[in-house]
C-alpha cells in the first residue's frame, strides 16, 4: 500500500516546506514508485506511491481538482469500482484506466463527507475543501492501513507511519504508559486512539475526521453491531451465500500490479483463502506462490494434545490438493528471534504482542520481496468471520439436559438470560480481584509500575478481564467484541510490514461485505448440539480443502521451536537482558527478574511451559525493553 502525509497550519501560517520534506523522507520507504508533495497556503500533502494496481500507473497525488477547490491525496484500493462507475456516471471510455484515488474524489464531490459509506476495500485518504474550509480524513471499514496523527490548536499533522510524525518540532516523545501496560499484559488498545506516545494518536478504522481552525470531529460512520440476522430456508443457502462473498472477497484482492503470493498455514483460514485465491487463479492460467513458516530445530518437547508444532504437512496437502500452489518453506534459519525484535522496532516504533514471530513473518515479507511479489493474503481474522466457533449458548437446553452438562444449563440457560450484565461484570471483577496481578502468568509487567498506573481498576473500569473467562451474554456480543474498530491494531501493523518490502498485506477475511454476511448467520449453523464447532466453514470448504485439514480440530503452535533458536542465539540473548537490567526506564516498567527467571529456566530445560513464557513475557518483556532503550 502506498503512504500519505500531510500538515495543515490551524493558526493559518503557511506550511513548513522543510516539515513536510522532512516527514517525506522519513517515509520515502514507502513508495518505490516516487513520492511528491503539494503545498497551498497552510496546506501540506504528500504521497509515497506504491503500483499495488495496474490502475495505480496512471495515479498522480497529491493533486488539485480540476476546479482548484480541492487538494487530496490517499492509499487505496477500491473493490468496488463497478459500482461507482455507476453511482458517479463514470463515462465507459474512463473506466479501464482510472486509478482509484479518482473514484474517491469524485465519490466525496458527489457525497461529501457521507462517501466513506460507499467505498469498499482498503483505504485512508485526505482532502482539503477550499470552498467549506476543512480538512476530511477518513479510514476504511476494516482495512489493512495505517492512520496516525498529532493535534494542537497551531498544527495538525497526519502519516501513514508514526516516523513522519516523530520529524515535527511540537512533537513530545513521552511513552503513553496505559499503551505500554496494554502490550505487556496483551489488554487490545483502550481508548483505540492511543498509541506508544502519549501525544500521538491513531484514527481507528471506520472513522472519519474534520479538521478546521476552530475544531476537531471525530465519528464513526459503520456499526456492525446493527447487522440484522439472516434468515433463509435452508442450511445450503447460508453455504451457497457464503462462498457468493468469500470468492468475491478473494477475487478483489487479487487485482495487482505486482503478482500476488500468500501465506498458508495448517488451518482452515488461510487454507481457505488459498483455496479460492488457487481456483480463480486456476482460471487465468496463473499459479500462487504461498508460504509456511516451519521449525528449523526438532521439537523434542510435549506438546498438549490439541498442538503439534509442524504446519508442514497439512499444508502442503492443501498446496497439493489446490494443484496451482507453489509452496516454499520459511524456516528462517538465517535471523534469530532477537534480530527479529530490532528490526522490527526499526519499522514499528512500538513493542508488538507478537514479539515471538517476527523473525518468520520478516523472513516471509523478504522471500516475497525478493520475487518481486506484490501484494500478500492472509486469513488473520479468519476466527472471527470466516471460522467463528459458534457460541455454546446456543446448543440446545435438550442436548444439555441429555449430557448431564448442569454448569452450562445453568451458565447459558438460566443465567445468560435473565441475570443482567452488570452482575455478570462485578462477578468478573470480584473474582479478578481475588488476585492483585492476575497476569502475573503471562506478563512481564513490573508489579510496582502496575499498581502505580491502577491497571487492575482500570480493567474493571473498561469491562477487560485479565483472567481471559469474560462470559458474553450471546454469540453477537463475543463476535462484535472482537471485531470492534480500533481495539486491535494488527491492521497497521501489516500495513508497516508491507511498506517495508514493497508488499501489500491483504485479508480477504475482513471484506465489508464477508463480515456482514458471517454476522448475519445465525449461530446455531456455526455450532452443533453435539459441540462440533466452525461449521460454516467446515461444510463450504468441502471440495476445496483436504478432509484431514478441513475437519481437523487439532491447532499448530506458531514459533513452536522458539526456545532451541534462542538457545542457538545465547549470547545475544544475555547481551539484551544485561542491557535491560542496567536501564533504568526498563526497570521501571519490567520485572527483569522475572524474565531473568525464565531464560534461566529455558536454559535448563525446553518444553511448553518455559516455550510459551518465552513467548509471552521473555521476548514480549525484551522488545518494550528495547523499544525504550532505543528511544531513551
Amino acid at each position: 500500500m502506498s503512504g500519505i502525509f500531510g500538515i495543515f497550519q490551524r493558526d493559518g501560517s503557511p506550511a513548513s516546506s522543510e516539515t513536510l520534506e522532512a516527514m517525506r523522507e522519513k517515509m520515502a520507504y514507502w513508495g518505490p514508485d516516487g513520492n511528491q508533495v503539494l503545498m497551498d497556503g497552510s496546506i501540506g500533502l504528500g504521497q509515497c506511491l506504491l503500483y499495488n494496481t495496474p490502475e495505480a500507473l496512471n495515479e498522480r497525488l497529491p493533486r488539485c481538482s480540476t476546479d482548484g477547490e480541492l487538494l487530496f491525496t490517499c492509499e487505496a484500493r477500491i473493490d468496488n469500482r463497478q459500482d461507482l462507475f455507476s453511482a458517479l456516471s463514470v463515462p465507459y471510455y474512463e473506466r479501464n484506466e482510472m486509478p482509484d484515488s479518482e473514484l474517491i474524489l469524485r465519490a466525496y464531490r458527489k457525497w461529501g463527507i457521507d462517501c466513506p459509506d460507499h467505498l469498499l476495500g482498503d483505504w485512508s485518504f485526505a482532502v482539503w475543501d477550499k470552498k467549506k474550509k476543512h480538512l476530511f480524513l477518513a479510514r476504511d471499514h476494516r482495512g489493512i492501513t495505517a492512520f496516525y496523527y498529532y493535534l494542537n490548536h497551531q498544527i495538525f499533522a497526519f502519516a501513514s507511519s508514526i516516523k513522519a510524525l516523530l520529524v515535527l518540532p511540537a512533537i513530545k516523545l513521552h511513552v503513553n504508559e496505559l499503551y505500554l501496560a496494554q502490550r505487556l499484559v496483551s489488554w487490545p488498545s483502550d481508548p483505540p486512539e492511543n498509541t506508544i506516545y502519549e501525544h500521538i494518536k491513531r484514527l481507528p478504522d471506520a472513522h472519519c475526521m474534520l479538521v478546521t481552525p476552530e475544531q476537531v470531529k471525530i465519528w464513526r460512520y459503520w456499526f456492525m453491531e446493527n447487522i440484522p440476522e439472516l434468515r433463509l430456508k435452508t442450511e445450503g443457502e447460508y453455504i451457497e451465500g457464503f462462498l457468493d462473498h468469500y470468492r468475491e472477497a478473494v477475487r478483489c484482492r487479487l487485482r495487482s500490479y505486482r503478482p500476488v503470493c500468500a501465506h498458508l498455514s495448517s488451518g482452515l483460514d488461510s487454507g481457505s483463502v488459498v483455496a479460492l485465491a488457487a481456483e480463480e487463479m486456476q482460471k487465468r492460467g496463473e499459479r500462487l506462490q504461498a508460504y509456511i513458516s516451519v521449525p528449523a530445530f526438532d521439537i523434542n518437547y510435549q506438546l498438549p494434545p490439541n498442538r503439534y508444532g509442524d504446519e508442514w504437512r497439512l499444508a502442503n496437502m492443501t498446496s497439493a490438493h489446490c494443484g496451482n500452489v507453489d509452496l516454499d518453506a520459511i524456516s528462517a534459519k538465517n535471523s534469530t528471534p532477537i534480530q527479529a525484535i530490532y528490526r522490527a522496532l526499526e519499522i514499528h516504533h512500538e513493542p508488538l504482542h507478537a514479539a515471538s514471530n517476527m523473525y518468520w513473518i520478516l523472513q516471509l515479507m523478504e522471500s516475497a520481496k525478493s520475487k518481486g511479489l506484490g501484494a500478500l493474503l492472509t486469513g488473520q481474522w479468519g476466527n472471527a468471520t470466516v471460522s467463528w466457533n459458534g457460541w455454546w449458548g446456543s446448543i440446545s437446553l435438550s442436548t444439555l439436559i441429555r449430557q448431564r452438562n448442569l454448569k452450562q444449563i445453568i451458565k447459558y440457560k438460566i443465567l445468560a438470560p435473565f441475570v443482567p450484565a452488570s452482575v455478570f461484570d462485578y462477578y468478573q471483577m470480584f473474582r479478578s480481584r481475588r488476585n492483585e496481578e492476575p497476569w502475573s502468568d503471562y506478563s512481564a509487567i513490573n508489579p510496582a509500575f502496575a499498581r502505580r498506573i491502577n491497571l487492575l481498576e482500570r480493567m474493571h473500569s473498561s469491562g477487560h478481564d485479565p483472567t481471559y473467562r469474560h462470559f458474553s451474554r450471546s454469540s453477537h456480543e463475543a463476535r462484535i467484541g472482537f471485531l470492534t474498530p480500533g481495539k486491535y491494531v494488527l491492521d497497521a501493523l501489516y500495513a508497516e510490514i508491507g511498506a517495508a518490502y514493497d508488499c501489500e498485506v491483504r485479508d480477504p477475511t475482513v471484506d465489508k461485505r464477508l463480515i456482514e454476511y458471517c454476522v448475519g448467520i445465525p449461530d446455531n449453523f456455526y455450532i452443533t448440539d453435539n459441540q462440533s464447532t466452525r461449521l460454516i466453514i467446515r461444510r463450504a470448504m468441502e471440495g476445496y480443502l483436504p478432509d484431514e485439514v478441513r475437519l481437523n480440530k487439532r491447532r499448530g503452535l506458531q514459533a513452536a521451536d522458539l526456545g532451541y533458536r534462542l538457545l542457538a542465539d545465547a549470547q545475544n540473548m544475555e547481551t539484551s537482558l544485561a542491557l535491560l537490567n542496567n536501564f533504568i526506564q526498563a526497570q521501571t516498567y519490567l520485572d527483569t527478574d522475572k524474565m531473568q527467571v525464565i531464560w534461566k529456566k529455558l536454559q535448563q530445560q525446553v518444553d511448553f511451559r518455559v516455550t510459551m513464557d518465552s513467548m509471552t513475557i521473555l521476548l514480549r518483556g525484551l522488545m518494550a525493553g528495547l523499544f525504550l532503550y532505543n528511544g531513551d
